[in-house]
């Protein structure tokens, strides 16, 4: 029986427990690495190896190690199986794009194409890839290049994008949305609304990863307003639930808002209402003034005469003791 390819994948990606690809005569033949190769990338192999700068050759799926920057984050199931199948039916159509990894001598690092040897892995398609072996001058060139490239597909999702760019300013690769809109060629305005994804918990993440094409920059800038207006306490709850209801009932953004606007009324009416019931302040002829909050009464009295002081304290002590009794 063939062994499985068991090298960690990324953390970003789970593998399905048993791929099921539909049965098909391409698919009995594409564990030959050779007719795994479409006519296209068959024709720009042989034009391109005579080439200088450029090295066409079949790599090993074991050796290739994902990118430490990646340009894309969501791999999600149904996106690798219809690549392998893509694969299966028509070959490969272009060759991936790998830079050595300096730190594993023999390795190498993915650029451009990691869903296709996904794809190869998880789909047993073949044990060998056509890659390019290209030079950058840095990691953040790589990093950048592999970016442009699914931008040019359109490919990415803009969860992808916020991901990216968290990934160059956590390892101190861009200094700022500045330099990341500059390089980036996005907008500082909607750049600044694709990073307000990297300010959500980790699991309304995790949620919208499920179905990323339909949570939108602008629909994570409301899914935000609603974790910080609910707080620390319900406002993931309160995300989730409205990154859950904008998926299943496919909104538009004008309908998300109206969501968003309603559900900031509910908590700002309940916040209101929290306020007047809370706080209770009266004054006691002029002497003193009692405080109630969250279910604490304070008493403050002044101007008590000397002698009446310890019967102040003993009415008042009998008159509590009587209340919390009878309650």
């Amino acid at each position: 029986m063939k062994k499985k390819y068991e090298a960690p994948l990324p953390s970003h990606f789970s593998a399905p427990q048993k791929p099921v690809l539909a049965t098909s005569k391409a698919m009995v033949i594409s564990h030959s690495p050779r007719r795994a190769v479409g006519a296209d990338l068959a024709a720009q192999i042989e034009s391109e190896q005579a080439k200088r700068g450029r090295k066409l050759l079949e790599i090993d799926i074991s050796l290739i190690d994902p990118s430490p920057i990646p340009p894309r984050t969501v791999y999600s199931e149904d996106l690798i199986k219809d690549r392998a199948e893509s694969i299966i039916k028509d070959g490969q159509i272009a060759a991936i794009i790998i830079r050595h990894n300096e730190a594993m001598d023999g390795r190498y690092i993915i650029v451009d194409g990691w869903s296709r040897v996904l794809a190869f892995r998880q789909y047993e398609i073949s044990q060998r890839i056509w890659a390019e072996i290209s030079e950058f001058d840095s990691a953040v060139d790589a990093a950048w290049y592999g970016f442009e490239c699914n931008e040019q597909r359109a490919e990415h999702f803009d969860i992808d994008r916020a991901y990216f760019f968290q990934s160059l300013l956590n390892n101190g690769l861009a200094a700022n949305i500045q330099q990341l809109a500059l390089h980036s060629k996005i907008e500082r305005t909607r750049l600044t609304k694709i990073m307000s994804f990297m300010k959500l918990p980790s699991s309304v993440l995790a949620e919208i990863k499920e179905k990323p094409a339909r949570i939108s920059y602008n629909s994570a800038v409301l899914i935000l307003s609603v974790y910080e207006a609910f707080g620390a306490t319900e406002g993931e709850s309160a995300a989730i639930k409205f990154v859950l209801h904008i998926i299943e009932k496919d909104l538009t953004y004008v309908k998300q808002e109206k969501e968003r606007n309603r559900l900031l009324q509910l908590v700002n009416g309940q916040q209101k209402t929290n306020k007047a019931q809370d706080w209770i302040v009266k004054g006691v002829n002029g002497v003193g003034k009692i405080t109630a909050s969250n279910g604490k009464i304070n008493l403050s009295v002044s101007r008590v005469p000397k002698d009446k002081s310890t019967e102040l304290q003993m009415l008042l002590q009998e008159t509590v003791d009587k209340f919390l009794n009878d309650a």
